[in-house]
Order: C-alpha cells, then sequence, then structure tokens
C-alpha cells in the first residue's frame, strides 16, 4: 500500500516522493493504483511525472551517445560529446522552467 504523503513540504506536492517510486516501479499494486487515481487530479503530479519521464529520455539519449563517441572516438568524439552536453543543457533549462511553473 501506497505511503500517507508528507506534512508541511513547502513546495509541490507531498505525493511526488510516491510518483517517483510508481515511475521507478517500487510500489505494491495497491500502492501504485492509488499513486495513479492521485494522477488523474493533480496537475502538479502530472508535470512532475513529465519531468521524470523527460529526465529519463535525457538520460538514455546521453548513453546512446556515449556509446557512439566510444564507437568513433578521436576528434569526433569532442563533438558528440559538446552536442550530447549541450542537449543536456537545453533539457536541464526546460526542467528548471517546468519546475518553476509547477512551484507556487
Amino acid at each position: 500500500m501506497a505511503q500517507t504523503p508528507r506534512e508541511g513540504v513547502a513546495q509541490g506536492c507531498p505525493w511526488e516522493p510516491l510518483v517517483d517510486q510508481l515511475h521507478d516501479g517500487e510500489l505494491s499494486q495497491d500502492g501504485a493504483e492509488q499513486v495513479r487515481q492521485h494522477l488523474a487530479d493533480c496537475v502538479r503530479c502530472q508535470r512532475w511525472l513529465q519531468v521524470v519521464l523527460q529526465l529519463e529520455v535525457a538520460s538514455r539519449y546521453m548513453r546512446h551517445r556515449g556509446e557512439v563517441a566510444r564507437v568513433r572516438g578521436g576528434r569526433e568524439f569532442a563533438v558528440q560529446f559538446v552536442a550530447g552536453l549541450l542537449t543536456l543543457l537545453t533539457l536541464a533549462a526546460v526542467v528548471a522552467v517546468l519546475w518553476f511553473a509547477v512551484s507556487p
């Protein structure tokens, strides 16, 4: 069963840690269902889930870019690294904008 949301959280929804656990597959079936029901009505948690999913996509993309760079090597590695770093920084900016949009 899902944990009870924390009291007195300054920013965001107290269910956000449970959204993380849902994404990571760490909740029981009952707990996951409770979080899904909460997600249906909570815009903050919906946005937080979007941020978590975007970070997962960025992480997979960066791992893939790293694998390509290791295969090619040399000067192309530097170009690939810089391109990947710029992508990550852009995604971090998007996450920051979303985070501040969700904050009260």
